[in-house]
């Protein structure tokens, strides 16, 4: 993938991307797509041509995986739930629990 700044400052990116990469740029435009209320008169190529809407909502996106756990701190947080309560259950017993609470 390449990615540059043309004339004015605008940029351009090119190149092939995944299909999860292309679902993710696709949310993104989506969302941003979306009218913000009935006084909101501006067109669909209005709503798409917004960097601070962009900006606002990756910085959103941003912070709220940065307030998740990394892998290790939730290992370590299972683990140590596992350790403070050593019950220990196969799964064909935690699937029947499961069965007998939805009777």
């Amino acid at each position: 993938m390449r990615f540059g700044a043309t004339f004015g400052g605008a940029g351009v990116i090119r190149g092939d991307l995944t299909p999860e990469c292309t679902a993710a740029i696709t949310a993104v435009f989506a969302a941003l797509g979306n009218k913000r209320g009935a006084e909101d008169h501006r067109t669909q190529d209005q709503r798409y041509q917004m960097p601070r809407s962009l900006q606002e909502y990756l910085r959103a996106k941003l912070i709220e995986l940065a307030g998740q756990p990394d892998a290790e701190a939730l290992v370590a947080r299972i683990r140590a739930r596992k350790a403070a309560h050593p019950v220990s259950l196969t799964a064909k017993q935690i699937l029947a629990y499961r069965d007998e609470d939805r009777r």
